[in-house]
């Protein structure tokens, strides 16, 4: 690399404020001069340069400030590697305008983006007024000295009442495959619909922005999902708090249909009920992106946890064959292998329990053609539809899981490019 790169001058787009987060190692770089604010995680360096970075200073000026507020000697090219080869520009957050000894002009940096992998084909179903409108009843029920302690009663009344109840599986089934089955539905929905509430009103009760609700794709599973990013900025109590706020509210939902099952002693509302607790129960898994791994994530102060511990755990078996040192070197690292192991464990024992209590999902392939055509020949039948549905839910929530084992294990087992 020559001199001369060292001359450029780096600008940053406009709007970027950065602040600490979860640790002291740790900063959240925020883009505020868009319609919706993004975020991404950076390192002590990265945070130190990004400051340096006035519009004025070469990269070689930026090098010897930190170099010396550090007392470090990192290279220059090091410097310029991390503004213009890496993820800061790829992202458009810097980019190099002209060489110092030229006249000084204005920069017109385009906005970064950043997908969310895991949720896909995403649709705006109520904008960010229409949110504010309908969660702001709800703020109240977000208290920081009540809140565990009404969920914790919550989940013990519902935990109690459906192991203490005569219920049948068959029975939900029944109503799931029967004209009942709108009724789920829209209960359900209804579920959903007040869990992502649940996320903005905690959200406005802890001075977070909040954007819209939406509709996407999880893994194959159809989702809502509350755009509520800003709640990066706020301390960990009150993100925890907004973790758990969508089960909170699936929690009261399902304490409302008990509670008028007492009164009316409606066979149905109660397997509404349980059927509103189940999935609320689904949202607290911590090896999925749901609300439980969110939880675990502002727990330990771990950003982007499935991604570090991932490639600390294919690390440790790299080690295992003599082509890494030692990855556990710390306490943080213990904690991630850990957390990696239980994640593997959890999606090799789903895909082996299914394949082995499930036998006929492993034939599934073969009957798939046949179900299409049943479902458009009975495209007028709701019930039988939703019967058909459901009864390709888990066939394709397992073959899924077997793709995506196979993907990541060969993503993270191959040679690492230099």
């Amino acid at each position: 690399m020559t001199t001369t790169n060292f001359q450029l001058i780096p600008h940053k787009a406009a709007g970027i404020q950065i602040e600490p987060f979860a640790s002291s190692s740790s900063f959240l770089l925020i883009r505020e001069d868009l319609d919706n604010k993004q975020y991404l995680n950076i390192n002590i360096m990265t945070a130190e340069v990004l400051r340096l970075i006035d519009g004025k200073t070469t990269v070689e000026q930026i090098a010897g400030c930190f170099n010396q507020k550090y007392n470090s000697d990192i290279p220059c090219d090091s410097f310029y590697n991390l503004l213009f080869d890496g993820e800061l520009a790829r992202l458009n957050i810097v980019s190099p305008e002209q060489f110092s000894d030229e006249p000084a002009s204005a920069v017109n940096i385009s906005p970064f983006k950043r997908k969310d992998k895991y949720l896909i084909l995403k649709i705006k179903l109520l904008n960010k007024d229409w949110v504010h409108r309908l969660s702001q009843p709800f703020k109240f029920l977000f208290q920081k000295a009540s809140f565990y302690q009404l969920m914790l009663g919550m989940l013990v009344f519902l935990s109690f009442f459906f192991l203490t109840s005569n219920l049948g599986f068959d029975q939900i089934r029944f109503y799931l495959s029967s004209h009942y089955s709108f009724g789920f539905l829209v209960i359900y929905l209804v579920s959903l619909l007040l869990h992502e509430l649940g996320h903005s009103a905690a959200s406005i009760k802890f001075g977070a922005d909040h954007s819209e609700i939406g509709f996407g794709f999880y893994l194959i599973t159809p989702v809502l999902y509350a755009n509520v990013t800003d709640v990066w900025r706020l301390k960990k109590p009150q993100r925890l708090i907004i973790d758990l706020a969508g089960v909170f509210m699936q929690f009261l939902v399902s304490c409302t249909g008990v509670v008028l099952y007492f009164f009316f002693e409606i066979e149905i509302i109660k397997y509404f009920a349980l059927f509103v607790f189940l999935t609320s129960l689904v949202n607290l898994n911590p090896f999925l992106r749901f609300d439980g791994y969110w939880f675990l994530t502002d727990v330990t102060g771990t950003f982007n946890l499935r991604y570090h511990s991932d490639k600390l755990f294919f690390k440790f078996l790299r080690w295992l064959t003599g082509r890494t040192a030692w990855p556990l070197t710390s306490r943080e690292n213990v904690w991630l292998f850990l957390y990696s192991c239980a994640s593997w464990t959890f999606r090799i024992g789903f895909i082996f329990s299914v394949a082995w209590y499930g036998r006929h999902i492993l034939t599934f392939p073969i009957y798939l053609p046949q179900k299409i055509i049943n479902a458009f020949e009975h495209i007028r039948d709701f019930g039988y539809l939703t019967d058909i549905i459901m009864s390709c839910m888990l066939p394709g929530f397992f073959y899924f899981m077997i793709y995506k084992t196979i993907r990541d294990f060969y993503k993270h087992l191959k040679p690492e490019t230099r």
